[in-house]
């Protein structure tokens, strides 16, 4: 079971008619909706942080991947989308096309 710390805090007004909207929705209760919220917007701002990271060659595919708990392949489609272009050098793509050519 994941650990959970109680937490009290007050929301705008706004901010909670949108939380019941979607616990009514989907038939669930407050605090599961909040949960969900937060874990996408979670997701969406790392996602964020990633494009950045990865448009300035700060973050490798591999390192995103993890950051986001996805795969390259998801990386890659991700990147593709926000028109960032793969920076790999030909001498590299060459030597790893000849270590499988010569498998």
């Amino acid at each position: 079971m994941k650990k959970k710390k109680l937490v009290g805090l007050r929301l705008p007004l706004k901010i909670l008619e949108a939380v019941d909207s979607k616990a009514t929705e989907e038939k669930t209760d407050r605090t599961t909706a909040i949960i969900q919220l937060l874990e996408a917007g979670i997701y969406e701002h790392k996602k964020k942080q990633s494009i950045d990271k990865l448009r300035k060659d700060r973050m490798s595919i591999s390192e995103a991947a993890k950051y986001l708990g996805t795969d390259a392949f998801e990386i890659m489609d991700m990147m593709k989308r926000n028109g960032i272009v793969l920076q790999y050098p030909v001498e590299e793509l060459k030597r790893q096309v000849d270590t499988i050519v010569s498998k």
